[in-house]
């Protein structure tokens, strides 16, 4: 496999000057959204691992590119689709829902799927008519058997076999705790 290849793909769509003809040629709607796109481009940095050494590492490869403020974090194996009722895109309802503290997001998953994926529950904050509002984790285990997650992971509201689980996507509020807490894993595998 080809591990420069993310790089060259990542680096001609985001950091090559856009071509000055094929804009002019397009719509003018898709030649501002081609542009938008580019921008968006501009201000991210794509990180990879020399070795896969699991999701903490690849977070500590990034933090000479970060800045001591919040940031989000997307795994890149995961595809985001929304099913939200105004159309909101799974990263804007992550910032909605940032208010200066960390902020994971979670999806309902079958029992029979759970040992794939992070499995958090908690108690629900600022439930309304609209929904049940944010979820106050209480516990969070990665990859649980059905049986652990049985006694220890229901979470209130959501259906009976049925869990929710870490969706790949994330707002990290105090990236220098975060940094040392990895470190120190980093430390003790070692």
């Amino acid at each position: 496999m080809d591990k420069g290849a993310p790089r060259r793909a990542f680096d001609e769509i985001f950091k090559q000057p856009l071509d000055v003809y094929a804009l002019n040629r397009m719509p003018p709607r898709m030649s501002e959204y081609a542009k938008t796109i580019h921008e968006i481009g501009e201000r991210v940095e794509l990180v990879t691992q020399s070795e896969q050494r699991g999701l903490g590492d690849a977070v500590l490869c990034a933090k000479e590119h970060l800045e001591a403020s919040p940031f989000l974090l997307m795994l890149g194996d995961h595809l985001y689709t929304s099913t939200h009722k105004d159309g909101n895109s799974c990263v804007k309802q992550l910032l909605s829902a940032y208010q200066g503290t960390s902020v994971l997001a979670l999806r309902s998953t079958a029992e029979a799927e759970i040992s794939h994926f992070g499995c958090a529950t908690g108690r629900w904050e600022g439930r309304t008519s609209e929904g049940p509002g944010s979820l106050c984790i209480t516990n969070i285990v990665e990859k649980p058997t059905i049986d652990f997650a049985r006694c220890n992971l229901v979470t209130p509201s959501i259906k009976q076999g049925e869990f929710l689980t870490v969706f790949g996507l994330y707002i990290l509020s105090e990236p220098e705790k975060i940094f040392s807490i990895l470190q120190d894993q980093l430390e003790l595998r070692k």
